[in-house]
């Protein structure tokens, strides 16, 4: 008796239901097993029927004995399981088990809604993707950490306001002609001087256009735009002496001679060529796109540097200037948002022919927070969408919304357990999608726990008989499923946890962390609330209720035959066959009532079962190999992007724009990517630092044994200035066959050479005088543009030389920004190859030279290490995946085919899918995508194979036939949802 307080003869009623089957006058044909070959049924419950309990419904007739209960001794007592126990208890108070679940996991979120555990992190230092511990980046962050260094020192010593270009508030657009011809024609300019006009009108400009200074460091005016309108409607003045002047400010009329314009932009490519189509043809003069740029300034005022407190320049440049031209250009153009849509979705143009896009850094972070706000609207309608077909599926409104409520509880308690017990505190955008990986796993754990208690209808009385029966039978068939599934699901997001990118590996530790709370809240969750469902709400509500969801206990009369037989005759409603039962599992599939079972499950038994038992298993078999050999060649062909990755649709204007950088001639105006060459500098040291902070990245460590100071030195880190300027590049990223633009008379900031010049032809100075020298050039007029390039220590209380612990020398390389890794690396390979020689023959003190291209160079490694982390988990998830299925299943083929056919579902997506059919790379969204895939493809095959070992038949057509019947339907609605 389960509960003491229960009157004496409720215990025996309730010990009655659990252990025998009432008679119906119901009478079926009956199916006969002999007594050697039959099996004893095994019982659930921990206690034998009350031996004082003689009815006639409880007697077994066996073979010629008339008297059952002296020819059946009571079954021995089976000591119950942790699931069938905790079963029992959700059944006499499924209301306390349910509070009690509910209670912890509401307790849990309440913690994580308190403490703000769940708060995004937003990183302004942008190093969430940057890899902490590798050679590459400890360069940059070392060149970073002293520039920085140096910054405090000198803080608002001479800063110049607004002197440099703004990365992100300058304005650029670019005008392309759809028809044809060439985007120079009266209509399109005219155009263009509209655009303009409209962009200067925009209050404050002023305030935020980058400055022109003099000599003097006096300043007046803003720098001239980059544009084509400068130059076709020049301002006309006529001197006294009659001669006409053109003055390219875009003040005056449209020349007569557009063609004229043209040439001359094709005479001084380098000047001009920012203008022209690569494509430009000379004979032709057609040019079938330009672009134009407003540039803005920065550091602003207040600030000492371009790069301090960036966001908050940002801010004020974008809020002060930018919202308005945008405002004002989208009013011209009547671009507005759409239902979940950009505004930037609608195309922009004269209505003649020419379209047009515009860009700034600003304003495309602005659209992308609003896009991702759009997804989050769309991960909503997904979640609305899993719980409907839940319902459908369930045809219980009841258990489809207990089902989601799970789901979504599921997030809050495994952020609790992440951020308080593995300690990791990083939370960004990318765990955003872990929503989708809970959906998609918890509708599936959900379906394979209702379908089992769906199925347990189908079973013999002893099972199908009682609530209590059903439940048991469902939370352990079901965990043990759930179980194998979730572990290696969890297993497969854990591999990705060894990834060098952070994001990558915080997004798999909480995945990890979710599949095991969803194994845990569900076997929780459902047994109560199946009890509940199956005691109240069914008849509460009868909405979507099926047959097979009602309790009906079924009778059985045995009967003993001459030839030693025993048949049970069985009348069941809701689900139990109106045949004979038999206790042989072989017999398990045939016993089901074709009438009650879903399409889905006749189909799986019937048609499919079929197709598959038949010849054609073969030919899927071979179509099956040949896909997984050709998928793993084309997915052995996976590597980095050869172009820009495409965040957007092609229609969106900014990727639109995006996708034609590379559609102009080259020019000095494009951006490219600066390379630093440092001395004194030996990395960071990262000890105790949390991979889980990205705005840590240790303390500076530098060379002792720098020191430039002697002559030779002097002499060498001046010539390395023009070594710089005239070393060739052979690789492709290269242009021009040159490391630094324009070759010899490139564009390099080089200390030493304006410190020469400082010193008026008595360099090199005395080893003894040098850093005074040194510091004292820094800290003049002429040393203003230095001071960053010059790295001494905080200047001492006496008034004497600080300690010079860094120098730096500063080209513009022929590398187009942005770029690649697949570009980059050779390029990367070319300034090693360079920057190594000149150690090589450095002389002593400044021999341990270093270079960086900061973001350029560590982006390249976090987008190899996304490629090798891809395939380095997809390994990992085959090897424990094989370990935890021979494990579960004990049966090596079984583990081992389940296995390959992981396999072939990961290089078939991955291969044949992604690089044969989208001809795409793996870039960060492919890797992401990769790692989600890994955790989702081990489900369907584990299921099926544990359901194939779990059916206890003894061939393999009938195990298979059962798997199908048993787990068909939950693997399809998993696929669906």
């Amino acid at each position: 008796c389960p509960r003491r307080r229960r009157p004496r003869h409720r215990c025996r009623r309730y010990s009655s239901q659990l252990h025998t089957t009432t008679t119906t006058n119901t009478t079926t044909p009956t199916t006969t097993k002999t007594n050697s070959q039959q099996q004893p049924q095994q019982t659930p419950l921990a206690h034998p029927p009350h031996k004082n309990n003689n009815s006639s419904d409880n007697k077994m007739k066996v073979g010629n004995a008339t008297d059952a209960a002296e020819a059946v001794p009571p079954p021995a007592v089976k000591r119950l399981g942790l699931l069938a126990r905790y079963s029992r208890w959700s059944h006499d108070r499924p209301v306390t088990a349910f509070g009690c679940v509910l209670g912890v996991v509401l307790l849990m979120t309440g913690v994580v809604v308190a403490a703000n555990l769940a708060t995004f992190i937003v990183d302004d230092s942008d190093k969430e993707w940057v890899i902490l511990n590798d050679p590459v980046t400890q360069d940059c962050d070392a060149a970073e950490a002293a520039i920085k260094q140096v910054d405090r020192y000198t803080t608002g010593a001479g800063t110049l306001i607004r002197h440099k270009e703004s990365e992100r508030g300058t304005l650029s657009f670019q005008f392309e002609s759809k028809t044809g011809g060439s985007v120079f024609n009266a209509a399109s300019l005219r155009f263009m001087k509209e655009i303009d006009t409209l962009v200067l009108s925009a209050p404050r400009y002023a305030e935020f256009c980058q400055l022109k200074y003099d000599e003097a460091s006096n300043t007046s005016e803003c720098v001239d735009r980059v544009s084509p309108v400068l130059h076709f409607f020049p301002s006309k003045t006529t001197l006294p002496n009659g001669t006409v002047v053109f003055t390219p400010d875009g003040l005056g009329e449209l020349v007569p001679d557009i063609d004229a314009v043209v040439r001359s932009f094709a005479q001084n490519r380098r000047a001009f060529g920012y203008f022209l189509d690569g494509a430009f043809d000379d004979a032709t003069l057609v040019n079938r796109i330009t672009r134009l740029k407003y540039p803005m300034g920065s550091p602003l005022a207040g600030f000492v540097a371009a790069d301090d407190r960036e966001s908050e320049q940002d801010t004020l440049m974008g809020e002060g200037w930018l919202d308005v031209v945008e405002t004002m250009l989208m009013e011209r153009f009547n671009m507005k948002a759409k239902f979940l849509s950009t505004p930037y979705m609608d195309p922009a143009g004269n209505g003649a022919g020419t379209e047009l896009r515009w860009y700034a850094g600003y304003l495309r972070s602005k659209d992308s927070s609003s896009v991702i706000g759009y997804d989050l609207a769309w991960a909503f309608a997904s979640i609305l969408a899993v719980w409907a077909y839940m319902a459908f599926h369930t045809g219980s409104l009841f258990v489809a919304s207990l089902g989601m409520f799970e789901i979504l509880m599921s997030f809050p308690v495994s952020i609790f357990i992440y951020r308080l017990f593995f300690q990791v505190t990083y939370l960004g955008n990318i765990q955003i999608l872990a929503i989708f990986v809970v959906l998609g796993i918890g509708a599936d754990d959900v379906f394979v726990f209702y379908d089992a208690f769906k199925q347990s209808a189908y079973e013999p009385p002893r099972v199908s008989g009682t609530v209590l029966g059903r439940v048991t039978y469902t939370a352990e068939r079901a965990s043990k499923a759930i179980f194998v599934t979730s572990f290696t699901t969890m297993c497969a997001f854990l591999a990705t946890a060894m990834s060098k990118v952070m994001p990558i590996a915080a997004f798999g530790i909480l995945s990890a962390t979710m599949i095991v709370v969803l194994f845990v809240v569900n076997v929780l969750f459902f047994p109560p609330a199946l009890c509940l469902y199956a005691k109240y709400v069914q008849y509460w509500c009868t909405c979507g209720k099926g047959k097979a969801d009602e309790v009906h206990v079924a009778s059985a009369a045995p009967a003993s035959h001459e030839d030693g037989t025993t048949t049970v005759t069985v009348s069941a409603k809701g689900g139990i066959n109106n045949k004979s039962f038999s206790s042989d599992p072989e017999m398990a599939v045939e016993s089901m009532d074709l009438a009650k079972m879903r399409p889905i499950e006749r189909f799986f038994r019937g048609p499919w079962f079929a197709m598959i038992a038949s010849p054609a298993r073969w030919v899927i078999i071979a179509g099956f190999l040949a896909l997984l050999v050709l998928g793993t060649v084309l997915a052995a062909q996976l590597e980095t992007p050869a172009e820009q990755e495409q965040w957007y649709p092609s229609k969106h204007m900014m990727q639109a724009f995006s996708n034609n950088r590379a559609s102009f001639m080259s020019s000095d105006e494009d951006r490219v990517v600066p390379v630093d060459v440092l001395w004194g500098l030996d990395g960071m040291d990262v000890k105790g630092v949390s991979r889980w902070k990205p705005w840590q990245r240790g303390s500076l460590q530098v060379k002792p044994e720098f020191n430039p100071s002697s002559e030779a030195a002097q002499r060498f880190m001046l010539a390395v200035c023009d070594e710089i300027r005239t070393a060739p590049c052979a690789a492709e990223g290269c242009r021009g066959g040159n490391l630094v633009r324009n070759g010899k008379d490139g564009k390099v900031m080089c200390p030493m050479e304006e410190f020469a010049a400082y010193l008026n032809g008595s360099f090199p100075v005395p080893p003894a005088q040098f850093y005074d020298k040194l510091y004292a050039f820094q800290s003049s007029k002429e040393g203003r543009d230095m001071r960053k390039h010059i790295g001494f220590e905080a200047p001492n209380a006496d008034g004497s030389t600080p300690r010079l612990f860094f120098l730096r020398t500063t080209a513009e390389s022929t590398l187009i920004f942005p770029t690649t890794a697949r570009v980059a690396r050779p390029v990367y390979a070319e300034w090693e190859d360079f920057v190594g020689g000149l150690n090589a023959k450095a002389p002593p003190g400044v021999s341990g030279a270093l270079q960086t291209a900061y973001f350029t160079w560590t982006w390249m490694r976090t987008q190899e290490a996304l490629v090798q982390n891809t395939f380095q988990g997809l390994l990992l998830c085959f090897v424990m995946a094989f370990v935890v299925l021979i494990l579960s299943t004990m049966d090596i083929l079984v583990g081992f085919i389940a296995t390959v056919t992981i396999a072939g579902i990961v290089v078939t997506v991955m291969g044949v899918g992604v690089r044969a059919v989208m001809g795409w790379d793996l870039g960060i969204g492919e890797s992401i995508a990769a790692v989600i895939l890994i955790g989702l493809s081990v489900d369907y095959c584990v299921h099926l194979a544990n359901a194939y070992i779990e059916s206890g038949a003894e061939d393999r057509e009938t195990r298979t036939r059962i798997a199908l019947t048993t787990m068909g339907i939950s693997v399809t609605a998993g696929a669906i949802t």
